[in-house]
């Protein structure tokens, strides 16, 4: 049997050791939600905690984990267990003693898949927690917590192939705590968001003396980047914006296509609402109809910002309420600009 160096930026044994595995069958999206949120709760008990990853070991049993607990000096062990069926999540969780396998607890719970089950899993934890004596080891600030560490794979695994106890099974990669969210070395995209939506047009400034109120629909799409606290989108904005202009002599149609640059930095926490910053900036085509001249066209360079309320149905879907102000820098004495109370339907792919 071989040995593997604990992977902890500090020389200490970890407090609990986690081994959560998925049941049969069960989206392999649902196995980072359940060892996030463990990790973030252990953090907030200033546990230091090591997860092992029980992809493609087999023998990643009850017996195995105690084990590797024991070598490797752990306060306690939890084995974690969860299903899916349909929009359903069951789990349970179970508390041992490394040392004497003496099975200090368990809980079990379920409910839907969905933005809230971050509780169900933090709920159910705690609940197997609540009579487990554990001496907390980090402070804040730590290179184990959560919010400071990055995911790191045991070198000596990694090299040697080392096997868990009594198995015969190549030991998984362990994996330290790791910001729910990612981190932002990684830089890769994870997922694409597109938005689309309507809003009415509010003119201020000169050319509310001639137009009070216009429409616009926008659509953008984005890749999204994981950040420490959120995600960073980077992508296109377009659409149009539209109104009358009512003058002493004629009236005059005008439209205005944005085609620019498009950025969002979301505040992504446990539960909704999710607050985002809208950048977007670029050039436009403006298009003046009059009964007179008929149609004028030029280019024109258009800024925006806003500030979004993103609201998640599901992982995958939801609606996002932005109030964002524009300018369309059409002349130096007569910039086009405005409010736009905008609501929108957002796709993450």
């Amino acid at each position: 049997m071989l040995a593997a160096a604990p992977c902890f930026a500090r020389d200490q044994a970890p407090d609990v050791l986690c081994l959560i595995v998925p049941g049969q069958g069960t989206d392999p999206g649902l196995q980072k939600v359940v060892t996030d949120t463990v990790l973030v709760q252990l953090a907030r008990r200033q546990l230091s905690a090591e997860i092992v990853d029980p992809a493609g070991a087999q023998g990643a049993t009850v017996n195995a984990a105690l084990a590797l607990a024991r070598q490797d000096g752990a306060q306690v062990l939890v084995y974690g267990h969860y299903t899916a069926s349909g929009e359903a999540l069951t789990l349970s969780f179970q508390a041992y003693d490394p040392g004497s396998r003496q099975h200090f607890a368990a809980a079990s719970g379920a409910g839907p898949i969905d933005i809230s089950m971050d509780s169900l899993v933090s709920r159910t934890l705690s609940e197997a927690l609540q009579s487990v004596p554990l001496k907390p080891s980090m402070t804040a600030g730590d290179p184990a917590d959560p919010q400071t560490s990055t995911v790191s794979q045991d070198p000596t695994s990694a090299q040697t192939g080392a096997l868990l106890p009594g198995t015969g099974s190549q030991r998984p990669a362990r994996v330290s705590p790791a910001p729910p969210a990612g981190s932002w070395s990684d830089r890769k995209p994870s997922v694409v968001g597109v938005y689309a939506g309507f809003a009415p047009l509010v003119t201020t400034g000169p050319v509310a003396q001639y137009a009070q109120t216009g429409w616009s629909a926008l659509v953008s799409a984005d890749v999204t980047f994981n950040l420490w606290s959120g995600s960073l989108g980077a992508g296109i904005l377009s659409g149009a914006c539209w109104f009358s202009a009512s003058g002493l002599a004629s009236n005059a149609n005008v439209i205005l296509v944005p085609v620019g640059l498009d950025l969002r930095f979301t505040l992504e926490g446990p539960s909704s609402p999710w607050l985002a910053i809208h950048l977007s900036g670029g050039p436009a085509a403006l298009q003046v109809t009059t009964p007179w001249y008929g149609d004028l066209s030029k280019a024109v360079g258009y800024a925006l910002a806003g500030l979004v309320m993103d609201l998640p149905f599901t992982a995958a879907i939801g609606l996002t309420l932005e109030t964002s102000y524009v300018v369309f820098f059409e002349s130096a004495s007569l910039p086009i600009m405005g409010f736009l109370p905008e609501v929108s339907f957002h796709a993450r792919l």
